[in-house]
Order: structure tokens, then sequence, then C-alpha cells
């Protein structure tokens, strides 16, 4: 039987940390607790939000956790639980996510060392879902390390790591998350001290699939040639010279 998770923030007084309008009426867990094989830790992260909020997440993690199982994360330990244990049940009692992976199929012709061509299975991916996900880890992760929501207008730009190289640059001045579940998932991130607004989000899944993003002001940065990251990346970095690694008493974060 799954463990119950601990409120990590009190709900009374509240409003939702997404919408930022409606009162707080539930804990939504950051990330969703489907992402976690059962018998679950007592300490998953859960913030204010709205039954609203809360409910209309559920598509779109279902998909990204279905993704998951098709990328390197669906063969390292808790990806092979998640097969033998998890996604039968989900694909028979959701048909809706059924078909929507289905239609996610396509073929494609690659290249072969003799010079021909064979034919091969890939992956169209709904990169809006997959982005929709990541934003709200990252808005949920903020407040609880925070102890303040984001701004709804803030932008939030999502990149999918996809080389070493890649997680070295998006891994520099990072520290680790106040909590981790190695294997599961953990994060790494900060923000710029005179801007508080302006964050970097390091977010690995299931040990093995990570994604950054960042948050910042409207017309922050220029984002004419966005590809995909690199360069709105780029300004970012220029502001090491204000960065600071963060402590709780100038941050007010969590411990």
């Amino acid at each position: 039987m799954a463990t119950r998770s601990k409120q990590t923030k009190p709900l009374k007084g509240c409003n939702c940390i997404y919408c930022l309008k409606a009162p707080a009426e539930t804990g939504d867990h950051v990330p969703a607790k489907a992402l976690f094989p059962e018998s679950r830790p007592s300490n998953l992260i859960t913030v204010p939000s709205c039954l609203k909020c809360n409910s209309g997440f559920k598509q779109d993690e279902d998909y990204f956790l279905s993704i998951l199982s098709f990328s390197d994360a669906g063969v390292s330990p808790v990806g092979k639980h998640f097969w033998q244990h998890k996604y039968h049940r989900m694909y028979q009692k959701d048909l809706g996510l059924k078909n929507a992976l289905c239609q996610c199929f396509e073929q494609i012709q690659l290249p072969t060392s003799n010079g021909k061509s064979e034919t091969r299975l890939a992956i169209n991916l709904q990169t809006n879902r997959i982005n929709a996900v990541i934003r709200k880890v990252c808005r949920g992760l903020y407040y609880f390390e925070c102890n303040e929501p984001l701004p709804v207008n803030l932008s939030i730009k999502v990149h999918r790591i996809k080389t070493k190289e890649e997680l070295k640059v998006f891994n520099a001045d990072m520290k680790a998350g106040s909590r981790g579940w190695p294997g599961v998932f953990e994060y790494r991130w900060n923000r710029v001290a005179t801007e508080p607004a302006l964050s970097k989000w390091l977010l690995l899944f299931h040990g093995a699939m990570p994604w950054a993003a960042i948050t910042y002001p409207p017309g922050r940065f220029s984002t004419q040639a966005w590809n995909p990251i690199a360069r709105i990346w780029k300004q970012f970095l220029r502001l090491k010279a204000e960065w600071k690694c963060l402590t709780s008493a100038s941050a007010g974060g969590r411990q």
C-alpha cells in the first residue's frame, strides 16, 4: 500500500500557485505522484492548488509518463518496474491515452552504412504537452524552494537535454534541490539574486531523462532566433557577475 505523502505547505489562506486567483483547495504533487513507484516515499512535495488546475494537468502528466517509457528511462530500474506493474493497467483504463500514443508513431527512412535506407518506427512527440508538464514542475518547485509563486505571465522555456556537453552547460552554477529521490526524480536549480524570477532548472526523471528550463519576465530576452534554448541561455549566463549561489539566508529558501 502506498504511503500517504505529507502536505508540504499549509492550504489555509493560500491561493493556487498556478493560476494565482482561485483559493487553494488541495495539495498538488510536484512532480506528479504517478511518476513514483508504489510504496511512495512519505516526503513527496505538495503545493497549494485549486481543483481545476490540479485536475487540469492529469492528462498531460499521463502522456509524459508514457513517453518516458519509450525513452532511455524505460530501461532504467524504475522504468522496468513500470513496464511490469503499471503501464498495461494504465492503457487498459485510459483508451484515450492509448490512442494518443498510437498516433505518435510513424514510419521513417533511415540511411544505413551500405548507402541504402531502412524503415524504422519513430515517435512524433507532442512537445506542447511535455513542455506543459515541465513548466508545471518548475512552478511547483520554485514555490517549494522560494516560498513564493512565480508570476502567471512569466515565460518558461523548456529544452530536452540530448548530449553530455549540453548537460555540462546547463549544470553550471546549479545547486541541489532540497529534496530528491535518486533513480526516480532529482533536480538542481538556482536563480539570480538581484532578479529572483530569473531562475534555471535541471530536472532528471527516472535517472535517465534530463530536461532544462529557465524562467524569466516577459521581454527580458530577445528570442527571435530560438535554437531551441542556446541563444537565450548564452544571454542568461552573461548575468554571471550578478549570480550568487543562494543560501537560505539570502534567498529565503528551504533548508
